[in-house]
């Protein structure tokens, strides 16, 4: 009888006690409240995208209106470009038979005083995941640069919404079949260098290009694909001196990539920030002050970075949020290298049971301090647990 309650004991303290200690002592504090206008696109888990504004870290604005919203940039003081995706049962270019549901992907312009859509441009796509719009830019005049993972291509649309240019990745990489029936480049970002060229994220081959309108391809960073240099990352923003900054997700740090003969190599990163470990950032915007704003996804925070690599605040957000602009002060070109930080917090990992946590994240919005340790502890006690529960329930049965 004892043995089974022993072993009946440790199961259940197996399962609870990690996530107890972990929810009781989850969100460490920094030493000051957000400051600025700050907006957030969230990807969310599920349906469950929406654009949220925040004044010195209170919350202003809310708005979820589509299954995701991604990229968000100021275009003046009271209009926000939010790129976002969402279901529709109105398809033309895909629908077979008339009531099939396709999905619908494309930027809005969202009039922050009155939390309306100004103005909307919108295309079809087959299926929502990985082929939405994950990046749109304003250049002036009502026309706006868009990165279409769909088709993985770049275009610019004019204020009437008429597409002006296009570029296609399969005019340099050795394309499908058909691009949108398989999440083949995963374009997910584009930035403005100057006049014609352009500075674009291709995830799923771990670089970055300059496209030059006009001429193409023009650079290429990590040629070779090392995934010790970038691993599928997402948004990066080039710095004064040939540096860029980039939001190394997979590798849950944000690097800094300095060109050297030729060639970007890795010279500053950081890997957590108030004690956590970044866990999927997916967005890094260098300000002109030197401190760097992060979008920590699966830690469902916002966290700005002092020029030392130190926290100056955090800001927690609905789940999975995906880029983050702090009005009048982020997504520009140029911006000061890095002082210091490096500050590393590698995260220890349980194969199978990560992958079962990441789903949880992308679905149901599991807390961000929930690591697949925990799952791995819970699982274990549950087996301890049902074993001592066993053997008490046959020990009373033979003893009745």
């Amino acid at each position: 009888m004892r043995t089974a309650l022993a072993i009946l004991a440790v199961g259940i303290v197996l399962v609870v006690a990690p996530l107890v200690g972990s929810a009781a002592t989850a969100g460490t504090p920094t030493p000051a409240e957000p400051t600025g206008t700050l907006a957030v696109g969230v990807q969310g888990p599920g349906d469950s995208g929406q654009v949220v504004v925040y004044e010195d870290g209170e919350k202003v604005l809310q708005r979820g209106d589509a299954v995701s919203y991604h990229d968000v940039s100021w275009v003046n003081d009271t209009h926000l470009l939010g790129t976002y995706a969402d279901g529709t049962d109105d398809c033309e270019r895909y629908g077979e038979f008339p009531g099939d549901t396709c999905a619908k992907t494309g930027f809005r312009i969202i009039d922050t005083d009155t939390n309306t859509i100004a103005r909307e441009w919108t295309f079809e796509t087959r299926t929502l995941p990985n082929s939405e719009v994950h990046d749109a830019e304003a250049l002036g005049d009502g026309r706006v640069l868009v990165a279409d993972m769909d088709r993985e291509r770049l275009l610019i649309v004019d204020a009437t919404g008429a597409i002006t240019w296009e570029w296609y990745a399969s005019d340099y990489y050795d394309a499908p079949a058909d691009p949108t029936r398989e999440d083949w480049l995963h374009i997910n970002d584009v930035d403005v260098l100057d006049d014609g060229r352009y500075l674009i994220s291709v995830r799923n081959t771990n670089q970055l290009l300059v496209v030059a309108r006009g001429s193409g391809v023009v650079d290429v960073v990590n040629r070779d694909r090392d995934a010790d240099v970038l691993r599928q990352q997402h948004n990066p923003q080039a710095l004064d001196g040939d540096r860029l900054l980039v939001a190394d997700s997979e590798n849950n740090r944000i690097v800094e990539l300095a060109a050297r003969d030729g060639a970007y190599e890795p010279t500053w990163a950081i890997g957590a920030a108030a004690g956590r470990p970044f866990s999927w950032p997916r967005d890094a915007d260098r300000l002109a002050d030197g401190r760097t704003l992060v979008t920590d996804s699966r830690n469902d925070r916002v966290v700005l970075l002092d020029a030392n690599g130190s926290a100056a605040w955090t800001l927690q957000t609905p789940a999975l949020p995906y880029d983050a602009e702090l009005q009048g002060a982020t997504e520009r070109v140029g911006g000061p290298a890095a002082e210091g930080g490096n500050e590393r917090a590698d995260r220890l990992t349980v194969p199978g049971f990560e992958a079962v946590l990441i789903a949880a994240q992308h679905t149901v919005g599991a807390p961000p301090w929930l690591t697949s340790w925990h799952l791995l502890s819970a699982f274990v006690g549950v087996v301890v647990t049902l074993e001592g529960g066993g053997r008490l329930y046959v020990q009373e049965r033979d003893e009745s």
